[in-house]
């Protein structure tokens, strides 16, 4: 169980890494269908990846509009909940290109293990902490 949940943890990592290209498609992999995106303003249902490129358009094209950089991720804690399926929660702080902070906020995803992948099923986001 430790071997995956460090497979969480570097799938996160590595969704992380691919959001900062800023391109909607290059996201893809890291989701299994439906899944939900939660925000305190609103929640949005996903079947297919039209859907998600379209949601992930208008972040993306909001992002660069604020100058957007790069997030860092902190204090990121996973729990297995069974053998396919798991929670990934943590802090994310956006900079700038120069450098400046331009918010942070705590991440929740619910992930499902699917082939021998780790998806995200559920996005949520929230006040800047951990829920664990």
């Amino acid at each position: 169980m430790e071997y995956e949940a460090k497979k969480v943890a570097e799938t996160i990592e590595q969704y992380n890494k691919v959001f900062k290209k800023l391109q909607p498609s290059a996201l893809f992999p890291f989701y299994h269908y439906p899944l939900i995106l939660v925000t305190p303003e609103t929640s949005i249902a996903i079947n297919n990846k039209l859907k998600l490129w379209l949601v992930f358009t208008k972040i993306i094209g909001d992002l660069k509009r604020q100058n957007y950089d790069r997030s860092e991720t902190s204090s990121l804690k996973v729990k297995l909940l069974s053998e396919n399926l798991s929670i990934g929660s943590g802090v994310a702080t956006r900079y700038t290109k120069d450098n400046k902070v331009l918010n942070s906020f705590g991440f929740t995803y619910t992930l499902r293990k699917v082939g021998d992948r780790w998806k995200i099923i559920v996005g949520t986001i929230h006040d800047a902490e951990p829920i664990f």
